[in-house]
């Protein structure tokens, strides 16, 4: 039996590569001696190999169904990621495995490392949608609708933009334009550990004789407490009786920021209430454990009805606030269809590689976590103009919740005034990061 590795909780999404790491962890050791299989040595087989074939065939949320390969094949195999898909379920997405790098700032920080630029791509062109408040690109001037042309001398496109979504320490030489194709202009910036708050806006809205509270949350960081704390304090001394909690480009984040949004959300949650569940397969069932709300006697809401507006980048532990407070109250999603990620998974940093199986389904207080396909708009008619600022009530998805909370249709904005285009978001500070991280023994 040997000590091989420490595990860090993590719930995250699978998209593109890079990792965050707690300094929490509970050790675990994994028999890689009892192998047993015949033909190569175990001595013959890369040590990254053995230890993937051993945690997918124990710690694996899946590990009834991996299957066996012999020492032979296992030796075969010179890209461990290979290795991986030939082990994972049909079920699996996110499982993936890659080189830990030395200048992964990410992990070395626990903090989250870019330009603070959330992009897409429509018709070969490469838009900015979003710009999170404080950081290097929103003080470079790079504002939503921006048209990126060049990145490093480099005609935008997709290749050439994932660049901007990739976790390393370094800048970026852009050219801009404007969606009515004004002069181009060039700004410098820098990917590096950002130090935002991570809610964008937050104000208090008059409708129709309606205190309405709107809050633009990017990230479940932990440095968003303090943000979060004081637009609730203001929520609550204005007494507001609806939310509007936008998560359009919320991939995800720490599962104790999200059971503090929750419990600010749902003020009357107490340690008995049951905020989400953790299921390990059976050799690992007594991982299984649950996370509470965590009670705000002088900051929760009592609301009507919460209103979430979604995108399909909206993820991890944006689905969970939303799933997992419907047993609680109303709960209204507007926009598009989430991304669908309701399984977590473990890092294991071993060998030279950071290692993410899916290790754990998580569920609502009933055990129902069926969101794996993203969660539905009840509002789907309301699209994602970029030339409308976020936060104004000229923009489509949150007019679409004021209407639906109370008519207004003098007011109403025609689509067909627009001059713009919606765009599908591909990189997102937050969707192309390993987020949701989760210690299991809070």
């Amino acid at each position: 039996m040997k000590n091989y590795f420490s595990l860090f909780y993590f719930l995250v999404i699978a998209f593109l590569i890079a990792a965050c790491s707690d300094s929490d962890g509970e050790e675990v050791t994994v028999d890689t001696e009892a192998l047993g299989k015949d033909g190569v040595s175990n001595s013959e087989i890369p040590a990254i190999n053995l230890l993937v074939d051993d945690v997918m065939h124990s710690l694996y949320l899946w590990a009834d169904e991996t299957p066996t390969l012999s020492n032979e094949k296992l030796a075969s195999y010179e890209n461990p990621q290979d290795l991986v898909d030939a082990f994972k379920s049909e079920e699996d997405r996110f499982s993936f495995i890659i080189q830990s790098e030395p200048d992964n700032a990410r992990i070395a920080s626990s903090k989250d490392v870019g330009t603070g630029i959330i992009w897409g791509v429509s018709s070969g062109r490469i838009y900015v949608v979003h710009v999170l408040k404080g950081s290097p690109a929103d003080l470079a001037g790079v504002t939503r609708g921006d048209v990126i042309s060049e990145i490093d001398g480099a005609t935008a496109s997709l290749n050439t933009a994932l660049a901007l979504s990739e976790r390393v320490l370094r800048s970026f030489d852009l050219k801009l334009t404007n969606l009515s194709g004004g002069d181009e202009r060039s700004v410098s910036v820098a990917s590096e550990i950002l130090d935002v708050e991570y809610v964008s806006e937050h104000q208090v809205i008059s409708w129709n004789g309606n205190k309405i509270g709107y809050l633009l949350f990017d990230a479940y960081e932990e440095a968003s407490i303090s943000a979060l704390n004081d637009a609730f304090s203001e929520f609550k001394q204005e007494n507001v009786r609806y939310l509007v909690l936008d998560l359009r480009y919320n991939g995800g984040g720490s599962v104790s920021v999200a059971r503090h949004l929750a419990s600010l959300i749902y003020g009357k949650g107490t340690t008995d209430d049951i905020l989400l569940r953790e299921i390990f397969n059976e050799e690992y069932s007594s991982e299984n454990a649950v996370v509470t709300f965590s009670p705000q006697t002088q900051l929760g809401l009592d609301l009507d009805k919460l209103y979430v507006i979604t995108g399909g980048g909206t993820a991890s532990a944006s689905e969970l606030t939303i799933h997992n407070l419907r047993p609680y109250m109303d709960v209204i999603t507007v926009g598009q269809t989430t991304y669908g990620k309701n399984v977590g998974s473990i890092l294991i940093q071993e060998e030279g590689y950071d290692f993410f199986p899916i290790s754990f389904r998580v569920t609502d207080v009933n055990g129902d976590g069926d969101y794996g396909d993203g969660i539905a708009p009840d509002i789907s008619d309301a699209r994602d103009w970029i030339d409308v600022p976020l936060g104004s009530v000229s923009e489509s998805r949150l007019r679409a919740a004021l209407e639906d909370i109370s008519p207004n249709s003098a007011a109403r904005v025609a689509e067909e005034k627009h001059q713009s285009v919606d765009v599908p978001v591909v990189g997102t500070q937050s969707l192309i990061d390993y987020n949701l991280k989760v210690n299991l023994t809070e």
